[in-house]
């Protein structure tokens, strides 16, 4: 009953997993769930970290718009349309990787369960997946290898395109990065290693007078439930009144960057009564963290149209990097585009 970004498809005796733990055979789970959580884990890291997930740019062939039909620019605060991903490292997947997703694919959305068996069969049906093999001599590998960082020596020469886009050359071709969506990555890393891996709260800022919210007898309720979630974000939140909530104290991050504290609080109380702050469940509170640090990077990072100092600019080239998933930001839109020299070359004719 959840939605996935993706399926892993496991095979394992069945003497490893335990379908006694339900008395209708619902749910069942694995003998030892951590030794699998550890293996996925490592699996999928070693896969991620081994290639180079910046999505390339690919354009349709065909002749250019004439100037009266060209489609008007969409404002710089548009969401981006979905990004093709990088090609599959080692080629198109197995066929009964295919079948599988299919499934799902296929499957209604109000749909419960799985119902395996013509999964299964498909998937009995297929050969086993091809193991690595040496390329070919003559072979063009379909996935791009990691780049490095450029050469501290040579500074990184970058247009800032529109106050929203940042446009730079790499050793394959052109890396164009969206400022937003990479600011907001980074700093939702240095919010996400400061609480969880340090275990520090944020600094906050006292107000000489305190913020106020109308709020009534339920979401002071909520407010009053978020304590220990707010406390280390840097907020001291209390009732005033039978109906109103004041913030004496703010983050200074969010404060620095002009970020006003009763909306920020009453965008929090809305996303708890969604059910995505669900701060008294003690397996979901990291979750719930994750979902207020989303929201203050988002607050706090620069936006499109901001001007930013070429200084500004290497700084966060730099961060970017330095921190992991910096290909996405926190709401899995992609941070970075490339376009290569192929695609380049392709477009003006000359290959």
């Amino acid at each position: 009953d959840r939605y996935p970004m993706g399926v892993l498809h496991l095979t394992l005796p069945f003497a490893d997993v335990d379908v006694n733990v339900h008395p209708t055979k619902a749910e069942v789970r694995f003998r030892e769930p951590s030794r699998i959580f550890k293996l996925v884990q490592t699996a999928s890291r070693a896969a991620l970290e081994g290639v180079d997930l910046t999505p390339s740019f690919r354009a349709a062939p065909g002749p250019s718009l004439p100037p009266q039909a060209a489609p008007n620019r969409p404002r710089p605060d548009t969401p981006a349309p979905p990004v093709p991903s990088a090609p599959h490292a080692g080629g198109a997947p197995p066929a009964g990787a295919n079948a599988f997703v299919d499934y799902f694919r296929r499957a209604a959305p109000t749909s419960s369960g799985l119902n395996y068996g013509s999964v299964r069969q498909t998937l009995a049906s297929d050969p086993p997946p091809p193991t690595a093999a040496e390329p070919n001599p003559g072979e063009v590998p379909e996935a791009e290898p990691p780049l490095p960082p450029p050469p501290a020596t040579h500074p990184v020469r970058v247009l800032q395109a529109h106050r929203s886009y940042l446009v730079l050359e790499d050793p394959v071709g052109l890396l164009i990065v969206d400022q937003h969506a990479l600011h907001e990555r980074v700093m939702f890393e240095d919010l996400r290693h400061r609480i969880l891996e340090q275990g520090k709260p944020l600094e906050s800022q006292r107000l000489l007078l305190p913020a106020t919210l109308r709020a009534d007898g339920l979401r002071q309720e909520l407010a009053e439930s978020l304590t220990p979630l707010l406390t280390k974000i840097g907020m001291d939140v209390a009732p005033i009144g039978p109906d109103t909530l004041a913030i004496h104290a703010f983050p200074s991050l969010l404060f620095d960057r002009k970020v006003e504290p009763a909306p920020f609080l009453e965008e929090l109380l809305d996303a708890a009564e969604e059910g995505l702050l669900d701060a008294a469940d003690a397996d979901a509170a990291e979750a719930a963290l994750h979902e207020v640090l989303d929201m203050m990077s988002c607050k706090a990072a620069v936006k499109a149209n901001d001007a930013l100092t070429p200084e500004e600019l290497t700084a966060l080239l730099a961060r970017r990097e330095a921190i992991e998933r910096s290909s996405n930001c926190p709401h899995g839109r992609p941070t970075t585009l490339r376009l290569t020299l192929a695609d380049l070359e392709r477009q003006f004719g000359r290959s």
